[in-house]
């Protein structure tokens, strides 16, 4: 590994680490995401206790900035770096947005920095990921979208295998979908009291929340 993958993927974890939806809401509105809403750091949560407008900007960083500039900057148009590179930075970023060094390991669920790296990665591979998360999203009778974003999420290593990708990136896809996972199952632990069970599980995995009603959840104690 030369000095140019060395420094691009210290310059990957360090740009993901940026917390931007939590900067955006402290700087611009006086909110602290991490007392607000959901008490993510994302900004799903920023949207929630702000709007969208505010939001756009922190979408397109995390998605571009965080996401699809590390992978591109290891493409064949700037540095040729090999695969193991990229998956590295793509990896960097991720984790860094996930447990941000500035935010006391805090972070946001990755899902705009996953979609940055799929869409440096493969456009094909881009148009299935979201295409599925549209689809479920507007023609079933489940209206949550985290439920729809997960479902793409964990089948994302077999698009790359329908798409004919190579192995590398089959792999790739998996320690991304990995990261997200693991993400949505430690999340929260400081807050509930409640034991870890099947149900609890399963609700982190699939709804990204401790009880079942998002409406009770994302609310909870947001006048603290």
């Amino acid at each position: 590994m030369d000095i140019n993958s060395i420094i691009i993927i210290i310059f990957s974890f360090l740009i993901g680490s940026i917390p931007s939806a939590y900067l955006m809401g402290k700087k611009l509105k006086s909110i602290d995401l991490t007392k607000k809403g959901s008490r993510n750091t994302g900004v799903s949560n920023l949207t929630q206790n702000t709007t969208l407008y505010t939001s756009l900007p922190v979408i397109f960083f995390d998605l571009f900035i965080k996401g699809f500039l590390p992978i591109f900057l290891c493409s064949d148009s700037i540095f040729s770096l090999d695969i193991s590179t990229k998956i590295l930075c793509g990896m960097a970023s991720l984790i860094g947005h996930n447990w941000s060094i500035f935010l006391n390991f805090k972070g946001g669920r990755g899902i705009a920095t996953l979609i940055g790296i799929i869409l440096a990665l493969d456009y094909n591979l881009f148009v299935i990921f979201t295409g599925i998360i549209a689809i479920g999203f507007l023609f079933s009778p489940i209206k949550d979208s985290a439920l729809w974003w997960i479902i793409s999420i964990i089948c994302t290593p077999l698009y790359t295998i329908i798409l004919g990708l190579t192995i590398e990136l089959t792999l790739f896809t998996f320690m991304l979908s990995f990261v997200i996972i693991l993400k949505r199952l430690l999340s929260n632990k400081e807050e509930t009291k409640t034991k870890t069970s099947i149900n609890l599980i399963l609700l982190r995995l699939f709804f990204d929340r401790d009880i079942y009603d998002r409406k009770k959840w994302i609310n909870r104690n947001i006048d603290e």
